[in-house]
Parts: structure tokens; C-alpha cells; sequence
């Protein structure tokens, strides 16, 4: 988001809490576009612009309806088919949606320095996030 700033185009945060992921919305073209940077996953609406995250929620079939070049984008280590999954999670009804504008004027407030993962697997990190997504998989699909 920081670059696309510099670019003189505005974002959010957007955390998908149940579906324990952050990705982002950009604001182009006059609307809101939600793009995950990490997975190289975006969706375009009827109007071949970027959807909004209020338009994937609004009509959970969207994704299905990408052209194969925009399944094309995802990175090489992850597939399409996955990140679909994953993304019926995320456009959910029972998902918990949140956003976080961010500005480089801000970043003063924010801990940039890395932690290696060697450092994040002994202080348990990965266990608990494994935990936290089973226990949350479980709220999920009650909701459903």
C-alpha cells in the first residue's frame, strides 16, 4: 500500500478476522478494489473494474466468474482453486470484515522490524495461529 501511495492512490487494511488473513483495498477508478498483494489475488466486477469487498459479499458467485488471466496472477507458490476456498471464508456472511486506513504519514505508529521465522516458531506463533484458525474453522461452519 505504501508504493500505491506514493502513487497517489489511497488504501485501507482490510483483516479478515475469522478468516485469520489482511489484505487490502485500493481506491481506483472512483470505488474501492480489494486486491491481496501476498496471494496475487484480485476480482473483477461486471464492469471489468476491481470489485470491492462490498461487491464480493454482496454476490458470492463473483469470483467464479473470473477470466482465466486474472486466475493467471496468483503467485507460483499457491494455485487458484485455494485461494477460492480460502476466499468463500473471507466474503462469507458469518465473516468479521474490519478496515484500517493507512498512511506513510503514519508510519511512525507501526513495528516494521522483522521477526525470523526461526524466532516466531519458538515463541509459539505458528501453534497458536494453527490453533486460532481450527478454533475459528469450527465457529465458521456453525454459522453456516
Amino acid at each position: 500500500m505504501a508504493l500505491c501511495e506514493i502513487a497517489g492512490i489511497r488504501g485501507r487494511i482490510v483483516m479478515h478476522v475469522i478468516g485469520g488473513h489482511v489484505t487490502t483495498e485500493l481506491h481506483v477508478d472512483g470505488h474501492w478494489g480489494y486486491v491481496d498483494p501476498r496471494m496475487g489475488v484480485y476480482f473483477l466486477n461486471a464492469d471489468g473494474k476491481l470489485a470491492s469487498l462490498r461487491e464480493l459479499c454482496a454476490d458470492p458467485g463473483l469470483p467464479d466468474r473470473q477470466s482465466e488471466a486474472v486466475k493467471h496472477d496468483v503467485v507460483g507458490y499457491e494455485t487458484w482453486a485455494n485461494r477460492r476456498t480460502r476466499s468463500a471464508v473471507y466474503f462469507s456472511p458469518a465473516e468479521v470484515n474490519l478496515f484500517e486506513y493507512y498512511s506513510l504519514n503514519d508510519a511512525a505508529r507501526y513495528d516494521y522490524h522483522q521477526v525470523p521465522r526461526s524466532a516466531a516458531d519458538a515463541a509459539g506463533l505458528r501453534e497458536i495461529n494453527r490453533e486460532y484458525s481450527k478454533i475459528i474453522t469450527e465457529i465458521s461452519e456453525q454459522a453456516r
